[in-house]
């Protein structure tokens, strides 16, 4: 145990040093992989742009672009820390509460992000990460949305990490939905004993099922940047194994050594994290045996998850 963490704060010391070169951070995020346990699936409340471009004098404009660079930085040396899923808040239903001209912004910066995904040169295509949005798209300009889906359909294929852009989303609103998708397969003829926290999680856009957002699993560890210490609406139900830090670091400034604590804290927390998982899927194991899904419902939820990816895709008609 002692030679893991002597080890372990090696490369914490290493990437403080040396975090701003790519060639010895890869080399050290390498160290920190093969040390321990690391998590596979990280979301990330990307907070604190404002507050850094207010405490430099700034406007806010400058906050959000520098933001959005940190998260290409992220993308970067994801597959170098073994990450193969990263979910990200990207822009709340919420925030559409802020002033028009801070909400526009982001929406003009929002398209100037995607369309530089859509480049060759993006680091999206250089690590062949697949992007996926979602959240309420029909709330944002047109011209956004069919960025997404264009982006979403070429990058189907890659094999790399994945990205999910929470867009214009919030948990309560998809929980909310997701309940009346379940009343609504009621009346279609879904058993009501089927009904149960199994098949409540399946309906969740984000559901685990074939097709879902989170297919992958749900996330190991949820990041906060800016210091606060709250979900703010965020995978609310998605999260409820999930290690949580906050860090006071503000999102335009977080990088490869910020992480490193963030995979340090999750390997202490990680034992008693895996007890309640194993106490939660035993209880989810009991009730499937009493009340197992039909085969039928679940070719119903696979089949919404697939109608759903592929009107996204064929709004960007042609695209692919």
């Amino acid at each position: 145990m002692w030679v893991e963490w002597t080890f372990s704060l090696l490369v914490v010391v290493g990437l403080i040093v040396l975090s701003r070169g790519r060639p010895v951070r890869k080399l050290v995020l390498a160290a920190l992989r093969y040390s321990g346990d690391c998590p596979k699936h990280v979301a990330v409340i990307m907070d604190g742009n404002r507050r850094w471009a207010r405490r430099k004098s700034m406007a806010f404009r400058d906050g959000h672009r520098r933001g959005g660079k940190t998260m290409v930085d992220f993308l970067t040396w994801c597959r170098d820390a073994d990450i193969s899923t990263i979910t990200v808040y990207a822009f709340s239903i919420e925030n559409f509460k802020r002033p028009k001209g801070e909400v526009d912004y982001i929406m003009d910066l929002a398209i100037q992000n995607v369309e530089d995904m859509l480049q060759p040169w993006s680091a999206v295509h250089k690590e062949r990460i697949r992007v996926r949005f979602w959240g309420e798209m029909d709330m944002v300009p047109k011209t956004l949305r069919v960025l997404a889906a264009k982006l979403t359909c070429v990058t189907s294929k890659y094999e790399g990490a994945s990205l999910n852009i929470c867009f214009a989303y919030t948990s309560r609103v998809e929980i909310a939905q997701a309940i009346a998708a379940v009343t609504n397969a009621i009346s279609d003829g879904i058993v009501p004993d089927e009904v149960n926290e199994e098949l409540l999680a399946e309906f969740l856009e984000s559901g685990t099922c074939r097709g879902g957002l989170m297919s992958d699993g749900w996330p190991d560890v949820l990041i906060r940047t800016s210091g606060e210490t709250r979900l703010s609406d965020f995978l609310l139900w998605q999260s409820a194994f999930s290690h949580l830090a906050f860090l006071r670091v503000m999102w335009p400034d977080f990088n490869a050594f910020h992480y490193s604590r963030v995979v340090l804290s999750y390997r202490r927390a990680k034992a008693d994290m895996d007890r309640r998982a194993a106490r939660y899927q035993e209880y989810m194991r009991r009730i499937h045996t009493s009340h197992p899904l039909q085969h039928e419902t679940k070719e119903a939820l696979y089949n919404i998850r697939h109608m759903y990816a592929n009107n996204l895709a064929t709004t960007a008609a042609g695209s692919c």
